[in-house]
């Protein structure tokens, strides 16, 4: 008697639960009659149920109740909205919208057909920028935006010299203004020591190239009435990445190492020691000495008074300039959430990046949080932050016209003596 009772609990549970719940089904074409593939379906009052088109243009989804609307988009066509009332069979035809041939972003993110601006405009977008994964955003542009050039300092992680259409000062900077999502930056700091002092790096080396959408850069005349005289030099567009409202809550990692070393080094020759003319000098720095055949030669007396001896065997080191280098790396993790509903728009990143150059403490860390989220007040009334958190730490050799500097001397390493390493 129990277990009779027991299943008929079960049956009403079910016939209950199968009351709540309802299927619509329908076919979704073009003007023509075609089918469209892939088009997508969503519930409007949650954004987390829906489906897209198959390969015939149909759709079968299964909506609570409370779901009263079913919003319908594709791309290039006009986004529709229908009731769904008592029907159970929706087929609906979507009209060709107007698709804008290249839209870019301006001033204050307002986005623009790239045919009706007055100046010239190049765009980069989100996979055009991950190719690489450099860590400084600038040296992303080389070769992909025509009329700009770009010239690193040395080093992975060292500042770049950015001139669009070339120079327009001769006393003040002729970089371009970077603006990022409409607050434009700080980008000194890329200078290059020539005498004394490491190599520095630009602040938009603080930027994670997994937050960017798109790069538009700015170039003409036309472009400075936008941001006045700090936009003379052109400027720098930087776009981040942010949720999409009815977008389902999602989960992106993405992870990359890439292995830096040095490409070539100087054809040495190893068959003279350090010295000139044949004749043995434990001073010189050229190594056009003696023949490097095993024979013995007498260092001088400050070697002796060390505790070298008063005399050493000439032996080559064909590997002592190699061995100055290290093979350096760059790795880097990125973990993003992003989601919307019908109102609101949120995306969370956070991103870690270490690279590590090709000379021993060599080194950068940096540490990236950035919040984006926006919500609809009213129809005509939008709210919206950005949040980025970063940290940023670095070690470097000196470099210039001094011995602190490690290639200094090292280049003229004599051939007869090893590794300073």
């Amino acid at each position: 008697m129990k277990q009779f009772l027991l299943s008929i609990a079960i049956m009403l549970f079910g016939v209950v639960y199968s009351d709540a719940q309802k299927v619509v089904s329908g076919v979704v074409t073009d003007d023509a009659g075609v089918p469209l593939i892939g088009a997508n379906v969503l519930a409007k009052e949650a954004a987390a149920i829906g489906t897209i088109t198959d390969v015939d243009g149909s759709y079968k989804l299964q909506i609570p109740e409370n779901v009263t609307t079913l919003v319908f988009s594709y791309a290039g066509y006009s986004t529709k909205e229908m009731e769904i009332g008592s029907a159970s069979v929706m087929n609906v035809t979507l009209a060709e919208g107007k698709v804008l041939e290249e839209v870019v972003v301006t001033a204050l993110g307002i986005k623009r057909d790239k045919s009706n601006l007055g100046y010239s405009v190049g765009q980069i977008n989100s996979e055009e920028l991950a190719i690489g994964k450099t860590t400084n955003v600038t040296n992303a542009l080389v070769g992909k935006v025509a009329g700009i050039r770009v010239s690193g300092s040395g080093g992975s992680f060292t500042g770049s010299s950015v001139i669009v259409r070339g120079f327009t000062t001769f006393l003040g900077s002729n970089q371009p203004l970077y603006v990022v999502d409409g607050i434009p930056i700080d980008n000194s700091g890329g200078g290059t020591p020539l005498q004394a002092g490491s190599s520095l790096s630009n602040r938009a080396i603080d930027l994670n190239q997994e937050d960017i959408e798109s790069v538009s850069v700015l170039k003409g005349a036309g472009a400075t009435t936008l941001y006045g005289s700090r936009g003379a030099s052109g400027v720098i567009l930087i776009t981040t990445k942010k949720g999409r409202k009815n977008q389902k809550n999602s989960i992106t990692y993405s992870a990359n190492y890439a292995i830096q070393e040095v490409n070539r080094l100087p054809d040495y020759q190893n068959t003279y020691g350090q010295g000139v003319g044949g004749n043995f000098n434990a001073t010189a720095i050229s190594s056009w000495g003696p023949k490097i055949d095993g024979r013995k030669v007498t260092l001088p007396s400050d070697y002796r008074a060390a505790g070298v001896g008063d005399s050493v065997a000439l032996t080559a080191y064909p590997n002592n300039v190699a061995e100055l280098f290290r093979k350096g790396y760059n790795m880097q993790h990125n973990l993003s959430f992003q989601g919307g509903t019908e109102k609101s728009a949120y995306r969370l990143s956070v991103g870690y990046l270490q690279d590590q150059g090709i000379f021993d403490n060599n080194k950068l860390n940096r540490f990236n949080v950035g919040l984006n989220a926006s919500q609809d007040i009213t129809e005509k009334l939008n709210a919206a932050v950005s949040i980025n958190y970063i940290s940023n730490s670095s070690n470097r050799t000196l470099q210039g016209n001094q011995l602190s500097n490690p290639l200094f001397r090292s280049w003229f390493t004599p051939r007869d003596r090893k590794s300073v390493v």
